[in-house]
């Protein structure tokens, strides 16, 4: 099958690439990879962004190639949407998606990025010049539903690993809508939001055994609601038998490094734990 990529991400990994290959196959020429890099190193293609696009396909053409090495991981953070669902079946026929870990900020806009088709566009366009209040008023409170591109989509999609984002931004329910706090969810270098943020507060230095991430790196914030809801009801929370209050409940999980939501329910029980389901209840 023939997938179709997105040219500009295309273009950017040809200007890379020979690099990558001659680093991870040898500079010298006929030497049967002698100056490679050493077997017994893990190869990781890894990046953010732009660079998270350009390991994803240079893992994939390294595979395509057959190079005689190829990447052991590929781990990218905060990737856009690159080519089209061919690809992504192209690797799961050849199981290679258990090599990639796709890692997601809640609320990052550039996840849900192509967003729209060329056409698309300038029918938005011409609907903002007949329809100007109209328009700005959509763009203040957002829209009511996500509609994305459906030509674009995400390679390996179980493989995506969301981690807690601080930020309102874009979420497929269009829930706590900011074009503004999309973009500053998918930086990376600062700790109060992005993604450094969402990944020392989630599970994975848990997991880590190279990098020693964990929480403590950063100043640890002061445990206060940022946001108080009612009749809203949060899933996927864990209940607590201990939080016999709305106070203990709070304590609880001011008390757990990976605790982010706590909902105290009018028939006495305590849910707490990490949700970005949330809907209101009548």
């Amino acid at each position: 099958s023939v997938a179709n990529v997105h040219e500009g991400f295309f273009l950017e990994l040809q200007r890379v690439l020979p690099h990558v290959r001659k680093w991870v196959e040898g500079y010298i020429e006929g030497t049967q990879g002698l100056f490679g890099i050493p077997s017994y190193w893990k190869l990781v293609f890894t990046g953010h962004s732009l660079g998270a696009s350009l390991a994803i396909l240079a893992a994939t053409l390294a595979e395509a190639e057959g190079w005689s090495r190829t990447p052991d991981a590929v781990i990218a953070f905060g990737a856009p949407r690159l080519a089209d669902k061919a690809l992504s079946d192209w690797w799961e026929s050849r199981n290679l998606c258990g090599k990639l870990l796709r890692v997601a900020v809640h609320n990052d806009v550039i996840t849900w990025m192509p967003f729209v088709e060329p056409l698309q566009l300038m029918d938005i366009v011409t609907y903002c010049f007949e329809n100007v209040m109209s328009c700005i008023g959509q763009l203040a409170n957002g829209p009511k539903e996500l509609h994305p591109s459906d030509r674009w989509a995400h390679v390996c999609p179980k493989s995506e690993f969301l981690v807690p984002g601080s930020m309102k931004g874009i979420n497929s329910q269009m829930e706590d809508f900011s074009l503004l706090g999309g973009v500053l969810a998918h930086l990376i270098g600062n700790t109060l939001f992005g993604y450094a943020f969402g990944v020392v507060n989630s599970d994975i230095p848990q997991k880590d055994a190279y990098c020693g991430l964990r929480r403590d790196l950063f100043p640890a914030p002061n445990c206060t609601s940022t946001e108080e809801l009612n009749d809203v009801v949060c899933f996927g929370l864990s209940h607590d038998p201990n939080g016999t209050s709305a106070k203990a409940c709070n304590k609880n999980c001011c008390d757990d490094e990976y605790c982010s939501v706590w909902q105290f329910m009018r028939n006495g029980q305590c849910w707490r734990g990490r949700s970005h389901q949330c809907t209101s209840f009548h």
